[in-house]
């Protein structure tokens, strides 16, 4: 039975919901992505504090080998069934404003749904 039937909202991180057929056991799937200029940025970002260099085709290579689908892929998919995309390739307020809209139509729509019940 889907969590929202009594619990509210429950939040699951998959980055590889549809590869492994997940999205069939949620009610609502928000994707969150990023331009490949940004993702690489932040990458190589994360790689240095870790004490790594590497350069752009080396993070391009690393974020194109986790085995996840393509974004444009996981976008269209996610938007067919309904569910929301948000654009993190901005600031981080830019995202969190997004993230606050998103959530907003989630709580609106659980609780007309709960109200039918």
């Amino acid at each position: 039975e889907k969590a929202n039937n009594h619990y509210g909202m429950v939040g699951l991180e998959a980055a590889i919901l549809y590869e492994k057929g997940w999205e069939q056991h949620v009610d609502t799937v928000i994707m969150v992505y990023c331009n490949d200029e940004e993702r690489i940025k932040r990458y190589i970002s994360r790689e240095k504090k870790k004490g790594f260099d590497v350069t752009p085709e080396q993070a391009l290579n690393a974020i194109q080998g986790y085995g996840q689908m393509d974004q444009e892929e996981k976008k269209r998919r996610t938007l067919e069934m309904g569910g929301f995309v948000i654009d993190s390739s901005g600031t981080k307020e830019e995202t969190l404003a997004q993230v606050s809209q998103v959530y907003e139509k989630l709580w609106k729509n659980y609780k007309e749904k709960k109200e039918e019940k």
